[in-house]
C-alpha cells in the first residue's frame, strides 16, 4: 500500500514538473 502510494505521488510529481516545464518553453518561444 505505502509503495504504491508513493508510485503514485512520483508519477504525478513528473507529470507536474513536466507540464511546468513544457508550460515555460512554450511562453518562452511566444
Amino acid at each position: 500500500m505505502l509503495l504504491n502510494y508513493l508510485d503514485k505521488t512520483v508519477l504525478l510529481a513528473l507529470i507536474a514538473i513536466v507540464l511546468t516545464v513544457g508550460c515555460h518553453q512554450i511562453t518562452e518561444e511566444v
